[in-house]
């Protein structure tokens, strides 16, 4: 089994992911394969500045809204290039995700800290994010697909935000 492995750049657009899903599409032709996907890039840095923001009494209300829209504006190009992606069932599979960051940055703002556990949390919700979409996307090209959380599967060890797989 061959693992192919996404960066940020390759999922920073509408664009970027088809041409990564078109990737996958080819070398599964050849050869089992797994795939890790990245945030969208900028998103990582987004989360980062929230958190910092809220921290400092700020409004989680506009990260929230513009880490959304940013997905959002992403299912919605896909959908103009791939007629068979579908914008609303994939955007309603993130919504979940959106309420659980909000939850979380208003925690942070309330309490005007970020323990590590919520900061790790907040920080993996890029790869979060941007999981479904793909699955959808390659589910949309009549691609076999079983997206894993990766929460649910690999375990560590050691410090909260620095673990080494087990």
């Amino acid at each position: 089994m061959i693992t192919l492995k996404f960066g940020g750049t390759s999922m920073g657009s509408a664009r970027r992911m088809l041409n990564s899903a078109a990737i996958i599409i080819s070398r599964a032709e050849k050869d089992r394969i797994s795939v890790v996907v990245s945030a969208v890039a900028g998103v990582s840095n987004l989360l980062l500045e929230s958190i910092e923001k809220c921290i400092a009494g700020g409004s989680p209300t506009q990260y929230v809204n513009s880490v959304r829209q940013t997905h959002y504006d992403i299912c919605k190009d896909i959908a103009k290039e791939c007629s068979a992606f579908n914008c609303e069932s994939t955007c309603q599979k993130l919504d979940p995700i959106f309420e659980e960051y909000e939850k979380l940055l208003t925690a942070v703002a309330s309490f005007g800290e970020c323990p590590i556990s919520v900061h790790c949390r907040i920080m993996g919700l890029g790869e979060i994010l941007s999981s479904p979409i793909m699955e959808s996307l390659l589910f949309a090209q009549k691609q076999k697909v079983a997206l894993i959380d990766s929460r649910d599967v690999i375990v560590t060890t050691g410090a909260q935000s620095e673990g080494d797989p087990d």
